[in-house]
């Protein structure tokens, strides 16, 4: 990598310590869409049943081929054994044909996100099946679709799931920091405040207060590599990103 102190290595520094670019600093909005990518990633992840085009990505480049920005692993010990993992379930693919893998991923997707039985998976990702507090379930639901109405956010209803499953709670983090990065780049500092405040408060007050929960439950029935560790993946970068908007 190039020295450059002012712009893409210092960017690297600040991921690295597990920080955060302000909005002061020479490329925030680059720093942003990494987070907008993480985002969109592990939602992805959640939303869409494995298919043969995925399946062709992952042979064909690795996890480095679906990540925005494979250096997060730098942020700390779960997010690089999870991206560790998802690697080795790569690599031992090879031995294996496309749609022997697009099966056999597609089995534990449905183990570990649908809810099928209590004996053969964890319960689905639902922010109301998991908080605590005894927050009625309806009353989640109402509020995570405020939050979705509040910010021009309509979960694609081609998924077929709740608006507090995890994958919906992971696209709208995706979109607020898209558009946080739009802004920064238009030079409305104002407006990159306000979806930045968003994001936080939405980890703060949803997807920090569960997701962790889920994904520990839910590791233990994974059967693949891939799954165990996007899991730990997810758990280690939500876990982070609460970390960071609770210092602010």
């Amino acid at each position: 990598m190039e020295t450059d102190p002012t712009g893409t290595e210092k960017q690297e520094e600040t991921i690295k310590e597990g920080g955060e670019e302000s909005l002061e600093s020479p490329n925030p909005s680059g720093t942003v869409r990494d987070r907008a990518g993480m985002f969109g990633f592990l939602g992805s992840l959640f939303n869409h049943r494995v298919d043969a085009d995925f399946v062709r990505r992952l042979k064909g480049g690795g996890i480095s081929s679906l990540l925005v920005d494979d250096r997060m692993e730098s942020i700390q010990p779960d997010i690089r054994l999870g991206l560790g993992e998802m690697s080795d379930f790569i690599q031992a693919g090879d031995s294996k044909t496309n749609k022997e893998i697009e099966q056999e991923l597609g089995v534990d997707w449905t183990r570990l996100f649908r809810g099928v039985s209590p004996e053969y998976g964890p319960p689905p990702p639902f922010e109301g099946l998991y908080v605590k507090g005894g927050t009625d379930s309806h009353e989640v639901l109402e509020t995570v679709l405020s939050c979705y109405k509040a910010n021009g956010f309509s979960p694609d209803s081609a998924f077929q799931n709740r608006p507090d499953y995890i994958g919906m709670e992971l696209d709208f983090l995706g979109l607020l920091s898209e558009r946080e990065a739009e802004a920064l780049e238009a030079g409305d500092m104002s407006k990159a405040s306000e979806y930045l405040k968003t994001v936080r408060s939405f980890l703060l007050e949803h997807l920090g207060k569960w997701c962790g929960d889920f994904c520990d439950r839910a590791i233990v029935h994974a059967k693949t590599d891939f799954y165990r560790g996007a899991l730990q993946v997810t758990k280690g970068i939500v876990s982070d990103e609460v970390a960071k908007a609770g210092q602010r």
